[in-house]
């Protein structure tokens, strides 16, 4: 990826909906971080626009591609963006243990999901 990335005009600024898959997919740690940390709040917009939450949509980006890497930054808060893990309604520690994908699910045992939530 190149830098000119972070330095477009809001109206040259891609899809951050589709962008953020992609650096998950490939368990892009790094880039995620820096693209999070230098554009939060556009990247933000751009969910809410769409009536999603950055903060759910990750942890299951990060489940559905097996990315340990980038649920590991996200649950220690390199990413800028947090969400209970125990909270109701949303359990991405039982979505990960479904998915036999024991990384992510020792992960989030490590940071303290519950597993009667």
């Amino acid at each position: 990826m190149s830098q000119d990335f972070y330095c477009r005009t809001d109206s040259e600024m891609p899809d951050f909906r589709s962008h953020i898959p992609s650096l998950i997919a490939d368990d892009k740690k790094h880039e995620l971080v820096q693209l999070l940390t230098s554009q939060l709040d556009k990247v933000i917009g751009d969910f809410n626009k769409r009536a999603d939450y950055l903060s759910e949509f990750i942890p299951f980006n990060c489940i559905q591609h097996r990315a340990d890497k980038c649920a590991e930054a996200f649950l220690e808060g390199e990413l800028g963006v947090s969400l209970d893990i125990n909270d109701p309604g949303i359990h991405p520690f039982h979505v990960a243990a479904r998915e036999l994908y024991p990384k992510i699910t020792k992960l989030f045992l490590k940071f303290g999901a519950r597993v009667n939530v």
